[in-house]
C-alpha cells in the first residue's frame, strides 16, 4: 500500500518508519522546511501532490485542510485533517465554542485534577471500541515541578468502556460527523469529582501517535480500514501498556530561538510496571549524558488508574 503522511514539524517520523517496516511504501512530507529529517526507509519528500497519488493519506498537520478536501473529492482514503479542523487549531475562540456546543465543561486556570487524555478512532459515523486512555506528563521535572514544556511523555493503554469515555467522546460525535472527519480524536482533561476539558486535538499529535503505533500490530491496515469506514473495533495488541518518554538535548533549554524536533523513546509491556521496566532499559542503551528526560513516568500511573476505577470513571 502506498501511504503519504503530511506532518507540520516531522513529529510523525516514527509512525512513518513503523509503517515502512510493515512493508508499506511510505512518503513523508514536512511542512516546516527548516526542520531537517532523515530516514533510511521512508521517502522524505517536499512534494505535497503525493496526496493524490497514494492509497492512504495520513494528515498530522493542521494546515492541510485544502489538500484533504481535494483528496476526499478524488476518492482517496484520508486519516485526519480538514478545513474545519484547521480553523479549530488556529481560532481558539471557535474551538472553545465547538466544545461548549457539545455540552463539555472547560477547565479554568485554577482547576485541579489528574491530567489525562481520552481518545478514540472516529469512522465518520461513530467512535469504535476500545478507547484510548493516557496519563500525560507536561512539566519539565520529575514530580511535576518546573515549567510547562508540553509533551514530556505519556503512559497509555486501550480500555473497553467507562463513564469517562461516555461523557467526553460521545458528545463529540455529531460535530465530527458534520465535519466529515475520519481519524483519531484526543481530549485533554482534568479529572477530579467532575471532568474538565483542557483542549482537544483531532489528529495524530505527538507524543500520543508514538504510543498508538506501538499498541497496534499491523497499524497501516487498521488505519486504512478506519479511513474506508470498515473498521468495527480497534485492532490492538490486547492487554498492552505503552510508555513514551520525550528526551531533550540540554543545550536546547538555553539556545533560543532554535528549530527542534522532540524525540521520544517508546516501549510496551503487559502492565504498567513491565512497560516502565522495558523503557528504562531502552533509555539506558539509547541516550547519552547530555540528554534529559523525566525519570518518573509511570511510577504513579498504577495508583491513578486504581483511583479512576474506584471513583467510577472506568
Amino acid at each position: 500500500m502506498k501511504i503519504f503522511i503530511i506532518s507540520s514539524c516531522g513529529d510523525s517520523l516514527d509512525l512513518a518508519e513503523k509503517l515502512s517496516k510493515e512493508e508499506h511504501e511510505v512518503s513523508f512530507y514536512v511542512r516546516d522546511r527548516d526542520i531537517k529529517v532523515a530516514s533510511d526507509t521512508v521517502n522524505i519528500t517536499r512534494n505535497p501532490s503525493h496526496i493524490l497519488k497514494s492509497d492512504l493519506n495520513i494528515v498530522e498537520d493542521t494546515k492541510s485542510g485544502s489538500f484533504v478536501e481535494r483528496a476526499k473529492k478524488s476518492g482517496k482514503a484520508v486519516i485526519g485533517g480538514g478545513t474545519v479542523l484547521d480553523r479549530i487549531a488556529t481560532d481558539s475562540k471557535f474551538g472553545t465554542e465547538v466544545l461548549l456546543g457539545c455540552g463539555l465543561k472547560l477547565a479554568k486556570p485554577e482547576t485541579q485534577g489528574t491530567l489525562l487524555e481520552v481518545g478514540g478512532w472516529f469512522t465518520n459515523k461513530e467512535f469504535i471500541k476500545p478507547y484510548f486512555l493516557g496519563f500525560k506528563y507536561t512539566k519539565f521535572g520529575a514530580g511535576d515541578v518546573g515549567p510547562e514544556l508540553g509533551p514530556m511523555g505519556i503512559v497509555g493503554m486501550y480500555k473497553l468502556k467507562g463513564r469517562i469515555f461516555r461523557e467526553t467522546l460521545r458528545p463529540l460525535e455529531t460535530i465530527l460527523k458534520s465535519m466529515n472527519y475520519v481519524g483519531y480524536v484526543g481530549l485533554d482533561i482534568l479529572v477530579n469529582n467532575n471532568i474538565h476539558v483542557v483542549g482537544w486535538q483531532p489528529g495524530l499529535a505527538f507524543p500520543t501517535v508514538n504510543i498508538l503505533s506501538k499498541l497496534h500490530n499491523n497499524f497501516g491496515n487498521f488505519l486504512n480500514k478506519v479511513a474506508l469506514g470498515t473498521a468495527k473495533v480497534t485492532a490492538i495488541q490486547p492487554d498492552k501498556v505503552g510508555i513514551g518518554i520525550t528526551w531533550l538535548k540540554l543545550p536546547w533549554l538555553y539556545d533560543t530561538p532554535i528549530k527542534y524536533r522532540p524525540q521520544i523513546v517508546c516501549e510496551t509491556g503487559g502492565n504498567i510496571d513491565e512497560a516502565r521496566s522495558n523503557i528504562l532499559k531502552t533509555i539506558r542503551k539509547t541516550l547519552d549524558p547530555n540528554d534529559y528526560y523525566r525519570t518518573d513516568l509511570g511510577s504513579h500511573s498504577k495508583d491513578e488508574l486504581k483511583r479512576l476505577i474506584t471513583d467510577g470513571w472506568l
